[in-house]
């Protein structure tokens, strides 16, 4: 991944360095306020010195939060890597912390983040103190409440600091958290396995298709595009899927085949909405979470691209030594959700993880051990709202997958079900007549193996052709294509028999026709 300098960083990291040279007792930082149209007349003394600036982040009220929440994180940072996190006063704008606000950003770490610039006291020479909110109140009264900017509608009440809520703990009656409204599109995908603002993890096997299979339904969320037979709301997400397995060679095919299956027309949103990894050359670092180079390096690029979804693929690659013991995997986990937010506060994230190969493996992608269906410690498991696994549906078809719950912190945990992969279109597929209750039968050493009546009940759909049989009953008792025949052969005569054609019917029974 090309490596791209944030120039604003930059110039601020030498502010910040340069004012710590001064020993200062505070440090403000307030991002650009465009009340009393101080943009207006910023934009209009730059003209007069031939410099366009971009003020496209004060069009609208959600462009002006974003660019407010990522100044001020930045400053944030900067000022602890140049020693001066214990002297940094942010300025959050009371608009931050609106209703409207609050939606967009709906983590509670959002709120405590607030609350403790709100309610910070700054230092002073002469051992006074400061508090953000008085000093904000008097110059609202003495400005007789200047009317903010048509770009910013803020009607709600600030969120205000309460007896029971304090700087880092925010608490509410159940009266409170009855009336608090959600909006119903933060779950995008089987009743919140995947919602906004909250982790997910992805697990199967490796090589088992899980990139190709997230591939698929970015595409499918950006275009609303049905996905495994579920039609889904386009959303227009943007998507940063941070890699090191699969190379630029591998994910060119991925895309030719997500490009046919999309559309010209509606490829252009699904290009513009995905940025992904591709390392190329020795140049490329990868991101392993506890090196400081590389967290920086992802730190910037997150914040310079602005995703709603982070794709961290696979996590083994992100840490440094065994995931097997909990403290690794915790603080593997802490560093995710420290610079995934760091970016985009609200974006959510998806994690992609191995299991284990083989019988054994699969027979935990369901049923009890559904949970413990990724490799290493549990705490993953523990710290993702949603899981899903993907196993291999049958031991001779790798096409064939299943796709099960693992957790669901957010609803109702979705039922087992079969895809396929078409190696055409290299797109995955409801697998209608796949029968779970077989598949972990025979994963638990217990083979339903087909028998005349069952064979007679494909067969009762109507006229069948030996060849589409033998397909049916493989699919539906994930057997070898040794097994099919030899069903058919056992069950023709006593429940089916060939009729026109030579597609088989079943079989006719003169004394149960006989009314008498």
């Amino acid at each position: 991944m090309a490596q791209r300098v944030d120039v604003a960083a930059l110039m601020d990291r030498a502010t910040l360095q340069a004012v710590k040279d001064l020993n200062p007792f505070t440090v403000f930082h307030e991002p650009i306020n465009i009340r009393a149209e101080n943009v207006a007349r910023i934009q209009a003394h730059a003209e007069t010195l031939g410099i366009k600036l971009k003020t496209e982040v004060f069009e609208s009220t959600e462009t002006w939060q974003d660019y407010a929440v990522q100044q001020l994180r930045m400053a944030e940072r900067i000022a602890l890597e140049v020693g001066l996190g214990e002297r940094i006063h942010l300025w959050p704008d009371k608009a931050l912390g609106s209703n409207k606000a609050l939606k967009r950003f709906p983590e509670p770490a959002h709120k405590e983040w607030l609350s403790k610039y709100w309610t910070r006291v700054s230092e002073w020479p002469t051992g006074a103190t400061v508090n953000h909110h008085s000093m904000e109140r008097e110059a609202d009264i003495a400005t007789n409440e200047i009317a903010e900017s048509k770009s910013i509608e803020n009607t709600d009440p600030p969120l205000e600091a309460e007896n029971k809520t304090i700087a880092g703990f925010t608490a509410k009656t159940p009266d409170e958290i009855l009336e608090m409204t959600f909006d119903p599109n933060d779950s995008y995908l089987f009743d919140g396995v995947f919602s906004k603002g909250q982790v997910m993890t992805l697990l199967g096997p490796g090589g088992i298709g899980k990139s190709r299979l997230l591939l698929q339904l970015a595409a499918a969320m950006i275009t609303g595009k049905e996905f495994l037979g579920i039609r889904l709301p386009s959303r227009k997400l943007k998507w940063l899927f941070i890699q090191n397995e699969n190379s630029a060679r591998r994910l060119q095919i991925d895309f030719q085949k997500l490009k046919a299956w999309i559309g010209a027309d509606l490829w252009r949103e699904v290009s513009a909405h995905i940025l992904i990894q591709t390392p190329e050359d020795s140049a490329d670092i990868p991101f392993v979470l506890d090196d400081q180079k590389g967290l920086k390096l992802l730190e910037e690029h997150i914040y310079k691209n602005h995703p709603d979804v982070i794709v961290f693929d696979p996590l083994s690659g992100f840490a440094n030594g065994s995931l097997n013991g909990d403290s690794t995997m915790r603080k593997v986990c802490t560093a995710i959700n420290q610079v995934a937010r760091f970016g985009k506060p609200g974006c959510s994230v998806v994690v992609v993880h191995h299991t284990l190969t083989g019988r054994e493996g699969a027979r935990k992608a369901t049923g009890w051990d559904r949970g413990s269906y990724g490799r290493g410690s549990k705490t993953l498991h523990s710290w993702t709202r949603g899981q899903i696994n993907i196993a291999l549906g049958s031991p001779t078809d790798p096409q064939l997958l299943v796709v099960s719950c693992g957790k669901n912190s957010n609803g109702q945990e979705f039922k087992p079900f079969g895809i396929r992969l078409n190696p055409e279109t290299l797109i995955y597929g409801l697998e209608k007549n796949f029968s779970i209750r077989n598949w972990e039968a025979r994963l638990n050493g217990e083979d339903e193996r087909p028998t005349a009546a069952s064979v007679a009940k494909i067969v009762a759909n109507g006229p069948i052709s030996k060849k589409d049989l033998a397909s049916k009953i493989m699919k539906n008792f994930v057997c070898q294509k040794s097994v099919a025949y030899d069903a058919i052969r056992k069950a023709t005569g006593e429940s089916i028999e060939l009729g026109e054609g030579k597609k088989f019917v079943i079989k006719v029974d003169p004394i149960s026709e006989n009314p008498f």
